[in-house]
């Protein structure tokens, strides 16, 4: 994690930014061996022998970004927030599954870019 503020007094307001940088790097988690004849002829997901987790997906990599604006007032305090999970757009595989269309196993995706916003008001 990298993360710089920097504060700033005006007019009897404390104007703060923040903004962080976090990188994050997980082995990859273990799934059970897919049985695609089953699959196959069922049209779903089978496992070989199921409760057995002997396949390990790709490690999970991560960089988030935070930009955090915070406005101070004598009696309330502001504070606008963007937080950006996976900035750099890495591609995660969150599971593997049986496809009957296309009569093979494949890899799903997690999710790409994922903007948060969020406004705060403490009085």
């Amino acid at each position: 994690m990298v993360a710089k503020e920097l504060i700033r007094e005006k007019n009897g307001k404390s104007r703060i930014w923040n903004f962080s940088l976090r990188g994050m790097v997980h082995g990859g988690l273990w799934e059970q061996k897919i049985d695609e004849a089953a699959s196959a002829q069922f049209y779903t997901t089978l496992y070989a022998e199921p409760g057995t987790f002997d396949q390990r997906l790709d490690d999970y990599k991560r960089v988030d970004l935070s930009i955090v604006r915070t406005i101070a007032f004598a009696k309330i305090r502001w504070r606008y927030s963007l937080d950006i999970q996976n900035v750099l757009g890495f591609s995660n595989t969150a599971w593997r599954y049986y496809d009957p269309y296309l009569k093979a196993v494949a890899d799903q995706e997690q999710l790409g870019l994922i903007p948060v916003l969020s406004v705060q008001a403490s009085w």
